[in-house]
């Protein structure tokens, strides 16, 4: 995009500050009209300049020092335990930190409230499924099964779901059958038509139940096939979902399982430091990150208040 003589010098720190803010906004195809419209603004700005460019560095430069001072003051608020400080990845150490099929079956077991031993209940499925159906908390949260790699066939051929759960839930008076299917991708692209055949596939099987359907990334990037109401979702995104519950979980059983397992995503998923002390390559996700654990701990004040 630079050209017309422009020869200014950017550092790899802005290209990659500036590369980030353009996949937060996680553009579509753009439509003929906009882009005439585009051509005709951009015909009226000034004649781009190096100066404009330095300046605009600069600002990133200063964007990022803000960001840096901010996550500085917070982790020191942090908990001992929580999984930003922690090193331990539960899966690092096996080479598997970003295997796809070892996230999933941990992600469908941690969901699953009939795994006794890890002490949740229902509290993670809750909380994504809130997330999902807009609610701030269910009145009653039924879960009926909850499978990984659930195989299954149709005329658009074989395919396997990554998390399948399925149940029914009540709020404010309000009944819901419903269906969650999570599609995780880590390193891998979708398959040709993959999310296709899993919507033909629901439209079979969900019957009288809502589906709500999760596409899994590191950075939360839109699947290429697919109806539109796959909703794409960062790594990062459901850690701060579980995040906003994790301090109820301190004395279940698998509290450390989740721990580390959380560690993991940070880390081998999302690329965040293991020790966040020293200057993030991304502070902008560590931030978000802290900005989470902030809002929960406002969230957690303002029940005990009203109680």
């Amino acid at each position: 995009m630079i050209g017309g003589g422009m020869n200014a010098s950017l550092s790899p720190m802005f290209l990659t500050d500036l590369a980030a803010v353009h996949a937060t906004l996680r553009p579509s195809p753009l439509s003929a009209a906009f882009l005439s419209d585009l051509k005709k603004v951009y015909a009226t700005l000034p004649t781009a300049s190096d100066d404009n460019l330095r300046f605009l560095a600069n600002r990133f430069d200063e964007w990022r020092r803000v960001t840096r001072e901010w996550v500085r003051a917070r982790v020191k608020k942090l908990d001992k335990d929580d999984p930003l400080l922690c090193q331990i990845s539960l899966f690092r150490t096996m080479d598997s930190g970003r295997l796809e099929t070892a996230h999933t079956r941990t992600l469908a077991w941690l969901l699953d409230p009939k795994n006794k031993e890890h002490g949740f209940g229902d509290v993670l499925l809750s909380a994504l499924l809130g997330r999902l159906a807009d609610r701030d908390h269910f009145d009653h949260l039924h879960v009926e099964s909850v499978a990984s790699e659930y195989l299954l066939e149709g005329s658009a051929g074989k395919g396997r779901l990554d998390v399948l759960a399925k149940g029914e839930w009540e709020s404010m008076g309000e009944r819901v059958r419903w269906m969650l299917v999570i599609e995780a991708k880590v390193d891998a692209w979708e398959g040709e038509g993959q999310l296709d055949k899993y919507d033909e596939w629901l439209d079979l099987h969900a019957a009288d139940r809502v589906p709500y359907r999760v596409f899994l990334t590191p950075e939360g990037r839109p699947p290429e096939t697919g109806a539109e109401e796959w909703e794409a979702m960062s790594f990062l995104e459901l850690v701060r979902i579980f995040r906003a519950v994790y301090g109820g979980l301190r004395h279940a059983p698998g509290f450390h399982f989740l721990r580390f397992y959380l560690a993991g995503v940070l880390q081998d998923v999302c690329g965040l430091p293991r020790h966040v002390g020293e200057d993030a390559a991304d502070p902008y996700a560590v931030a978000s990150y802290l900005k989470a654990v902030h809002d929960s701990h406002s969230e957690g004040a303002s029940h005990d208040a009203a109680r």
